[in-house]
């Protein structure tokens, strides 16, 4: 992606119909000194495996003899096919759909289709660890690693084994479905095989649109932190008068008490007794937990909102959250101008993860690095705007990462973008 020295305007695809358009349109920010405690770490995330990686397809209408999962069976007779593997009306199909183009064609008409391809692993794999698979397949398929079944598409039986005349029972989707995890134990050190069936769905539109593409994410770190009152997700919430109202939030892993935010025009870096302001918190609660969050194992977690007033206008405001005596660095964040100079400011929105089985997307943290980078370029940015969907749907399972991941629009300075929050048709419950 390319900036833009003044105006920007960055179309991002990125899968479960999430895309985030930023837009730049003028304002001032200052920038302190740097503060010391570190944010939130989100765990560490690696594409094993990509929508665009080469496949070796058995281009003959029946079951390729052995073991054709195994990590050692010989598909060099097989035909190489790059990106995402296809049968489309034309060649523009995928690109609506994904933003690639396809480069290998399948055969009209084909009903079942076997695809593999390896990967090399070197990480870790511990109780921290996950390994997560994403899919773009139409009509059906069944998913194996290193020779093992690993999973199957909603569209395909649930009971028994697969032949080649099994068939898809329903029609399959246009796009990414969301993962479903998979026991990381099964990577090997060195060379991994992951293999695929492709199933048709028995009507005639299926000889007009199939299509297969795998991601493969390894997760290490999956929420090791432990339970403290230490604040984190720190953000700004413009409300109706963004001149001279905030509302500053932030979270705790376990329940405190003295959750109060210091605040004033002059940085402080962090040390609480020079700060001109402090204000208690107005609201402290835990978030609610459905069944299926703690079902999913999401740890709970506590917010705390400070609704300032009386703010200064087109004013930089530094401050430090506390909560049972641990603090955070110093951040800051501008209010709103008066007058009716131009305005700048990123637009965008249905940054949610999507599914059943949330975890911390690369794709949304590649998205909010570019939000900061932008912030970066240009001091001058006034806010963010959301125009809704950050979650799935309204529960702390989902809520939680799209916060934790949300730090990441920071700069490195300490610089907060205010948000301006609508709720989307997702953001329910």
């Amino acid at each position: 992606m390319t900036r833009e020295p003044t105006i920007a305007s960055v179309n991002y695809k990125i899968p479960y119909h999430q895309s985030l358009i930023l837009i730049l349109a003028a304002f001032a920010f200052c920038s302190p000194a740097k503060a010391s405690l570190p944010l939130e770490t989100p765990p560490k995330t690696e594409v094993l495996f990509g929508l665009d990686s080469r496949w070796q397809l058995w281009a003959e209408d029946s079951v390729p003899q052995g073991n054709w999962t195994a990590v050692d069976f010989d598909d060099s007779a097989w035909t190489g096919a790059p990106g995402i593997v296809g049968h489309f009306p034309n060649e523009r199909y995928p690109e609506r759909q994904t933003g690639a183009l396809a480069n290998t064609m399948l055969e009209a008409g084909r009903e079942t289709v076997y695809m593999r391809s390896q990967f090399e692993f070197d990480g870790n794999v511990d109780d921290r660890t996950r390994l997560i698979l994403d899919y773009y397949v139409r009509d059906g398929a069944v998913f194996y690693l290193n020779g093992i079944e690993i999973g199957r598409t909603a569209q395909m039986p649930r009971e028994g084994n697969i032949t080649h005349a099994s068939r898809a029972t329903v029609r399959g989707q246009n796009f990414v479905q969301s993962g479903f995890f998979i026991d990381a134990s099964q990577l090997r050190q060195g060379t991994n095989t992951i293999a695929l069936s492709l199933h048709s769905y028995d009507d005639e539109e299926n000889n007009f649109i199939r299509f297969a593409a795998l991601r493969l994410t390894h997760i290490e770190g999956w929420d090791t932190r432990p339970f403290t009152t230490i604040p984190k997700h720190p953000r700004v919430m413009w409300l109706k008068n963004p001149q001279r109202e905030a509302m500053v939030s932030w979270t705790t892993s376990a329940q405190s008490s003295d959750n109060v935010l210091y605040f004033d025009t002059e940085p402080r870096r962090g040390r609480l007794q020079n700060y001109a302001h402090r204000q208690k918190a107005d609201r402290s609660g835990e978030y609610t937990m459905m069944r299926e969050d703690v079902d999913f194992g999401t740890r709970p977690g506590h917010f705390h909102h400070v609704h300032l007033k009386d703010l200064e206008p087109d004013t930089v405001y530094y401050m430090t959250m506390v909560s049972t005596n641990e603090a955070s660095r110093e951040f800051h964040f501008r209010t709103a101008p008066t007058d009716d100079r131009p305005l700048k400011l990123l637009f965008g929105g249905d940054s949610r993860i999507g599914g059943w089985e949330p975890y911390f997307h690369h794709d949304r943290r590649g998205m909010n690095r570019r939000m900061v980078a932008l912030a970066e370029e240009h001091p001058d940015i006034l806010a963010f705007v959301h125009g809704g969907d950050f979650t799935q749907r309204a529960h702390w399972r989902y809520f939680r990462p799209w916060l934790t991941d949300h730090e990441l629009t920071i700069t490195q300075e300490g610089r907060i973008i205010p948000i301006l929050v609508t709720r989307g048709n997702h953001d329910m419950d």
